[in-house]
C-alpha cells in the first residue's frame, strides 16, 4: 500500500504529491498566508486561555492591593488598633531581644567572653548565639595558642627598652613612686 493517502494504488502521483515533507517545507508553509490562516486560531485560543488565567488568578489580587492603597477602608478605630498592634509587636520583639542578650551574656561569661563582644555575636535564637559564641571562643583560643607557641619558640617577643622607660617622664615618675 502506498504511504500517500491521496493516490490510489497504481495511479501515478501528481507533482503536488511528489513534494517531500521536511522541516524547511513545513516552516515555509507556516509562514505563508495559508499556514497563518491555519495557525492563527490556535494562537488566539492559547492567548485567550492565558489572559483568562491571568484574570482569574492574578488580577483580582493586584486590583485589591491597589484599591487598598488608594482607598484605605480602615475606620479610625481600626487604624488605632493596627497602630497599637504594631507597637505591641515591636515591644515584644525588643523584650525577646533583651532576654536573648541577657542569656547570651551569661553564656559568654561562662565561656570567658566579654559582654562587649557577646552583643556583636547575638543571633536570632539562643542556639544560634551559642554557636556564634563558640566560634568566637575557638578563634580567640586559636589566636592565643599561636601567640603562646611563638613566644615559647622565641619569636615575636617584645623587649622593653629600659632607656625608653627612663626617658619617658610619666613612666619614670611611676617607677620612682613604686
Amino acid at each position: 500500500m502506498n504511504d500517500n493517502l491521496n493516490t490510489v494504488e497504481g495511479d501515478a502521483p501528481t507533482q503536488e504529491q511528489e513534494i517531500k515533507i521536511n522541516s524547511d517545507v513545513v516552516a515555509e508553509w507556516l509562514e505563508s498566508d495559508e499556514g497563518m490562516k491555519f495557525l492563527q486560531p490556535k494562537f488566539d485560543k492559547k492567548v485567550t486561555q492565558a489572559i483568562e488565567t491571568y484574570k482569574n488568578n492574578t488580577l483580582p489580587k493586584l486590583v485589591e492591593e491597589e484599591f487598598n492603597k488608594k482607598f484605605n477602608n480602615e475606620t479610625p478605630e481600626q487604624k488605632q488598633l493596627r497602630a497599637l498592634q504594631e507597637k505591641l509587636d515591636k515591644m515584644e520583639s525588643e523584650k525577646q531581644r533583651e532576654t536573648l542578650l541577657n542569656q547570651a551574656i551569661i553564656e559568654g561569661n561562662n565561656m570567658g567572653i566579654s559582654p562587649n563582644i557577646t552583643k556583636y555575636v547575638l543571633g536570632n535564637s539562643i542556639e544560634e548565639t551559642r554557636l556564634n559564641l563558640m566560634a568566637v571562643q575557638n578563634e580567640i583560643n586559636s589566636i592565643v595558642q599561636k601567640e603562646v607557641e611563638q613566644r615559647l619558640q622565641g619569636k615575636n617577643i617584645k623587649h622593653i627598652d629600659s632607656e625608653k622607660i627612663n626617658n619617658d617622664p610619666f613612666l619614670a615618675a611611676f617607677n620612682k613612686k613604686w
